[in-house]
């Protein structure tokens, strides 16, 4: 009968060999836990070895398990019947396998929401993106801004053309695709026409409108309304004496085509109208040549310079110059009434006295010798004509004495004593 003989070692990692131990004998290596025996080919097999009994068996103190369970029959654990359970168990790890892990994760696929269902951030509900059946909202009831950070950002429309572009500092409004504005350095950069309801500009450094328009002009200001309105109105808050309410220059700036000072003052081609005198410099034009002034009317219609002290019945035409172009003649009123009119003939009409003389009734007087008078008489054919006129009846002065005719008068004869002799 064999004996059973131990050998032993405590190196750790040291396995017995061939030669170490015979059929029947048995080596522990109390290091690892491991015990070797030699089979009947006397190949050195063991019977323990910790490590692999660690790989591959759960211990009782619970472990990771690397492999399925299989059940045959009714079988339970714990109590719970694990064939009944197979179903259940089936459908909760394809949902577990298709579900984010709290902790986060990669979606492979779609992320769905329904009608009015939303996706919620924040502590207190903040931001919420949902859609509500009829439009898609993106609502903010959070304290603070909605920030988008991005180097380029861009909202386009169904076709893929851009309506909002953000690229590093620049903004831009797009129009069918096109530029309209953009954000720069100074400003704004405007592409097109800009119709505004209204304006207000605020600036603290001169204002500029400039560019190239060839045959047209370079602002417009077009009041629609249809019973009343303002064109243009500037206004100045200042009321020093050499600044100005309106300034327009020559094209390269160095004349003042026209001017309005803040007293009111107009001045064409000068900026200084209130040089002049003082009750005629409302409105001066000065040239360096002839000056003049034109007033254009329709070939039936009148042009007139007007004089008035009110604006109620006949206050507004005191006095006036007309010309009528219907008829071509020219009056001239004063205080109210036509004092002198020219006809197209160049005759002239006036009421009143000229030099202190009743012009009508000398006209009257002298009617006499115009009748035969000619052109050029020498003062011999004019003292002819002027005893040609009878009179007794011709109302000249030199037919008068003492404004009395001669038969007014009645000749007295006296001697040298003084006696009336007839």
């Amino acid at each position: 009968m064999a004996k059973l003989l131990l050998k032993k070692s405590s190196v750790d990692g040291n396995a017995a060999g061939t030669s170490d131990i015979d059929h029947g004998e048995l080596a522990i290596n109390f290091r690892n836990g491991r015990l070797f025996y030699k089979d009947n080919s006397n190949n050195i097999d063991n019977f323990i070895d910790s490590d692999l009994i660690q790989a591959r068996y759960l211990g009782l103190a619970g472990g990771t398990l690397t492999g399925n369970i299989a059940f045959s029959g009714s079988q339970t654990v714990d109590g719970v019947d694990i064939s009944a359970r197979d179903a259940i168990l089936t459908s909760t790890t394809t949902t577990a396998n298709a579900a984010l892990p709290k902790a986060g994760g990669t979606m492979t696929g779609d992320l769905s929401f329904g009608d009015s269902d939303k996706a919620i951030f924040g502590a207190g509900s903040d931001l919420q993106i949902y859609h509500d059946g009829s439009h898609s909202i993106i609502e903010d009831n959070g304290t603070g801004a909605i920030k988008v950070k991005v180097g380029d950002f861009r909202v386009e429309n169904a076709s893929g053309n851009n309506l909002i572009k953000g690229v590093g500092d620049i903004a831009s409004l797009y129009h069918a695709g096109s530029e309209k504005l953009a954000t720069n350095s100074t400003g704004v950069d405007i592409t097109g026409t800009l119709t505004s309801d209204g304006l207000t500009v605020n600036p603290t450094a001169s204002a500029e409108i400039s560019g190239e328009v060839n045959g047209n002009y370079i602002l417009k200001l077009d009041n629609t309304h249809a019973t009343s309105g303002n064109g243009l109105r500037i206004e100045t808050p200042s009321t020093a004496s050499n600044e100005y309410s309106l300034v327009v220059k020559s094209n390269n700036g160095s004349n003042d085509n026209l001017v309005v000072s803040n007293s009111g003052n107009v001045g064409i081609g000068t900026s200084s109208p209130t040089s002049y005198n003082s009750k005629a410099d409302d409105l001066v034009v000065l040239t360096s040549g002839d000056t003049g002034i034109s007033i254009i009317s329709g070939t039936s219609n009148e042009g007139a310079i007007a004089f008035g002290d009110g604006t109620s019945g006949g206050s507004p035409i005191m006095g006036r110059v007309r010309y009528d172009h219907s008829a071509n003649s020219m009056d001239f009123r004063v205080n109210n009434a036509e004092a002198m009119r020219i006809d197209s003939s160049g005759n002239v009409t006036v009421t009143g006295t000229v030099d202190g003389r009743d012009v009508a009734t000398d006209g009257t007087k002298l009617d006499g010798i115009e009748a035969s008078a000619t052109a050029d008489q020498s003062a011999a054919e004019i003292l002819t004509a002027i005893k040609t006129v009878d009179g007794a009846s011709s109302g000249l002065d030199a037919d008068l004495l003492d404004g009395q005719q001669g038969s007014h008068y009645r000749i007295n004869v006296y001697d040298a004593s003084g006696t009336l002799l007839n």
